[in-house]
């Protein structure tokens, strides 16, 4: 019957591992970032000028009701 019995495995506590030097922590907690400069994607000028339309005529629009009135 002890056979099927499992033993517990042991680990290794924490303070046996390497402890690391103030430099190895900072350099462990420090996000890497690229060497190439980012750049915003470049803007849809024909979408840019179908908004401004819109939005001009959607302005005139309003303009021309409030004379209305």
């Amino acid at each position: 019957m002890s056979d099927s019995v499992t033993q517990p495995v042991e680990t290794q506590p924490a303070a046996t591992q390497p402890a690391l030097t103030q430099s190895e922590a900072d350099s462990l907690s420090r996000q890497v970032t690229s060497k190439i400069p980012t750049t915003k994607p470049a803007k849809n000028l024909k979408r840019v000028a179908a908004g401004k339309a819109v939005a001009k005529k959607t302005r005139l629009g309003r303009e021309h009701r409030k004379k209305q009135q």
